[in-house]
């Protein structure tokens, strides 16, 4: 199905997909850029578009300025709640769109159903990626993401699991372990069916409900999974939000709040932007000090970048934790392979590091920090190896990381 949308449509499906432009624009200030289209006015269209399996779904884009535009920008596929319409998540569709975004909401084809949200969040990437993309030369089809609010949202838990393409997600309201939901869920009362899988970064952002006396970490049931998993999470609960502040009956101070988090953590994981996580546990968020943002009846957690914080709200402060990466390169009798050069290298460092084994094959990194993702690649001369790198997630001692030569 990717080679099919990548490398080109039949005449037949350009006559299925019916585009129009609607004439509506929104003014942005530009706070930065960093692949193009930042600011300015942003450029959208309504569309009909194939759903996956069969049929058509209604779906609006939004992507950027193109007149500041100066390369592709990453996509995301974005769901409204349970029932909404497009209409519901405009708001944050045309803010990311303004901060070098392109963005497909997609509706369901019917307001409940787990199945057809999932199928829905496909489709908008599907199209997203085809060549009947009217933006397709303004998006990054390498670098996908996908948000969605209440049903919309939960059902990411299953979508970032089923579908490769997507890097990064956002949840509003709530991330969970199931997309049947869990503690967390704003309706109080979810129980997860299928726990899922976390394979990519993902941001949960929950309301201040369920005060029936669930313990502080309730919300966090989703965060807590990603962490088990190792994969870089984040979870924060608004002080006093319901859950329609993520709809577009909710106020722009609101909206921008929601949008500052989201934004942020698209930033780090789809634009490879570090200085995000400097923004992301920053202690006051559009000049508000966090502690009065932030839910006192839940706790708000982040894991990623360094940091295993279980408490946003109170401040999160790097582990500074660091682990020994070991081990031994032999040839295929199982003997030691002495002066092979092994090479770690890693979003936490500016250079990769090196090692080199003794005269028995061992080798040994120190203070190699904690919480981040490393790839280990071996080499030595006139060797050869099935499997030269290893790509790992530390979060503690790694020892017994070999290497054995086919030769």
């Amino acid at each position: 199905m990717i080679n099919f949308y990548r490398s080109g449509l039949s005449s037949l499906f350009l006559l299925f997909v019916s585009l129009f432009v609607v004439g509506e624009s929104y003014a942005f200030a530009a706070p930065g850029e960093l692949c193009g289209g930042v600011g300015g006015i942003i450029r959208t269209q309504n569309a009909t578009i194939p759903q996956r399996g069969g049929g058509s779904l209604n779906a609006k884009l939004f992507a950027p300025d193109v007149s500041r535009q100066t390369a592709a920008c990453p996509a995301i596929s974005m769901l409204p709640g349970g029932g909404a319409e497009i209409s519901s998540v405009e708001w944050a569709a045309q803010r990311l769109a303004a901060n070098g975004y392109v963005v497909i909401i997609t509706k369901p084809q019917s307001g409940g159903s787990l199945n057809d949200y999932n199928t829905a969040a496909i489709s908008g990437v599907d199209f997203l990626v085809s060549n009947a993309n009217p933006y397709l030369s303004s998006t990054d089809t390498d670098a996908v993401g996908a948000a969605g609010w209440s049903l919309g949202g939960r059902i990411l838990t299953r979508t970032q699991e089923e579908d490769t393409r997507i890097s990064a997600i956002v949840v509003w309201d709530n991330l969970a372990s199931s997309e049947a939901g869990d503690l967390g869920s704003p309706q109080c009362t979810n129980q997860p069916t299928i726990l899922r899988t976390p394979r990519v970064p993902a941001l949960g952002q929950a309301s201040d409900t369920c005060n029936d006396g669930r313990t502080a970490e309730a919300k966090k049931t989703g965060f807590n999974r990603w962490r088990q998993f190792g994969q870089p999470a984040m979870q924060v609960v608004f002080r006093g939000a319901n859950h329609f502040w993520w709809s577009a009956a909710a106020s722009d101070a609101q909206h921008d709040l929601t949008n500052y988090y989201t934004q942020n953590w698209f930033d780090r994981w789809l634009k490879g932007d570090t200085s995000a996580t400097v923004r992301l546990l920053s202690r006051s968020v559009n000049n508000t000090p966090l502690e009065t943002l932030l839910s006192q009846n839940f706790t708000s957690g982040a894991f990623f970048d360094g940091y295993n914080c279980d408490d946003v709200r109170t401040g999160c402060q790097s582990a500074n934790q660091t682990a020994t990466i070991s081990g031994r390169v032999t040839n295929s009798n199982g003997r030691g392979i002495a002066g092979a050069r092994i090479r770690l290298s890693g979003d936490y460092f500016s250079s990769p590091r090196y090692a080199v084994t003794n005269p028995f094959g061992y080798y040994r990194f120190v203070n190699v920090p904690v919480y981040f993702t490393y790839q280990t690649t071996v080499s030595a001369k006139n060797r050869n190896f099935a499997q030269p790198s290893v790509l790992l997630n530390i979060t503690g001692d790694a020892t017994n990381l070999n290497f054995t030569s086919s030769n």
